[in-house]
């Protein structure tokens, strides 16, 4: 197996692209760490993972906090011991793509002048 033993963060996890791509990651051996905000979908997907006989563990939160995804980064390494491999699939539709200074919290408002 591919991933076997691999420790793998699947961010948007909640359905679709995440979901299968979390199916596939298990079913190739890697140990999943998964995100969503929508924490009933999210645990869902977890629960599709195990049923394939995946490993997985479902952390809540946005990924547009830069304190969240320390905490979920820091929740695979504790929980599997490393991190070898993030599919960074959350999203938001329709929004624009911007340097990470310009999306960190209190720093949109200043460009809608």
């Amino acid at each position: 197996m591919q991933f076997q033993d691999r420790s793998v963060i699947v961010t948007g996890a909640a359905g679709g692209i995440g979901r299968a791509t979390a199916v596939q990651f298990a079913k190739a051996g890697a140990r999943l760490t998964l995100t969503d905000r929508d924490t009933v979908r999210g645990e869902e997907t977890m629960s599709a993972v195990r049923a394939v006989g995946g490993t997985a563990q479902f952390i809540d939160g946005d990924v547009a906090s830069e304190p969240f995804v320390e905490h979920l980064v820091d929740g695979a390494v504790k929980t599997y011991g490393r991190l070898d491999c993030a599919f960074n699939n959350a999203g938001i539709v329709g929004a624009e793509l911007l340097p990470v200074d310009l999306w960190r919290p209190g720093k949109m408002s200043s460009l809608s002048t």
